[in-house]
């Protein structure tokens, strides 16, 4: 009778993953205001499998820039970043007149990764304003005139309260209209202006060729 021979198998080895897989590309958005702008960025226009966003409003009043800096840090401190995540902060030029102010969160980065600053001035409700409207010719003394602006072509507004509806199917337009706004030497967008159009383009990268068709 043969004789059986035994034959080692290797042992298998497994090793722990260094970084916890995920196929969704994150974008981390840290806004000065609470309400309005958490609400616009949680439309579901803008959401899809591949993409999280993650919006980080402001809290206990703290709207000043370095504040909003300060919850973007400790939001992203529960991720490892890869590539393609992007970190943006969103900050509105009226309630911080002086270039100092915003230029203290100009620049700097997290985990290697630049944080790209958006601002409006003189304040975001502009960019909910151009879904409907070109860019104003004159400058807007103040934030609160924006309002009646938007109320008078929409019939009613409620920043508490966005409407996805209203702003679904003018997602290009306000991205043509927000591109106009003119860049002081400060870097920051001269009244009326806003760079979140920059931002809405980096979103709209994000997402399958596929889906992005569909957009208005």
């Amino acid at each position: 009778m043969a004789r059986k021979t035994h034959v080692q198998r290797p042992s298998l080895q497994f090793t722990k993953p260094s970084t916890p897989f995920r196929d969704a590309s994150l974008c981390f958005i840290a806004c000065e205001g609470s309400k309005t702008e958490a609400q616009y960025f949680a439309f579901s226009f803008l959401q899809h499998a591949r993409v999280k966003l993650e919006v980080i409003p402001s809290e206990n009043g703290c709207s000043a820039p370095v504040y909003v800096l300060d919850g973007l840090k400790k939001a992203v401190k529960k991720y490892k970043l890869q590539k393609g995540d992007t970190l943006w902060l969103v900050i509105d030029r009226d309630r911080w007149p002086y270039p100092n102010q915003i230029k203290e969160v100009i620049h700097k980065k997290i985990q290697k990764k630049p944080i790209q600053l958006v601002v409006s001035s003189p304040c975001f409700e502009l960019w909910l304003y151009l879904h409907f409207a070109e860019m104003p010719l004159e400058g807007i003394p103040k934030s609160k005139e924006i309002e009646p602006m938007i109320r008078k072509l929409l019939g009613s507004y409620n920043k508490a309260n966005l409407q996805e509806d209203d702003y679904r199917e003018h997602v290009r337009f306000a991205i043509e209209q927000s591109e106009k706004s003119r860049i002081g030497s400060d870097e920051l967008p001269i009244n009326p202006g806003t760079t979140v159009h920059v931002l809405m383009k980096t979103i709209l990268a994000m997402k399958p060729k596929a889906v992005c068709k569909v957009l208005p």
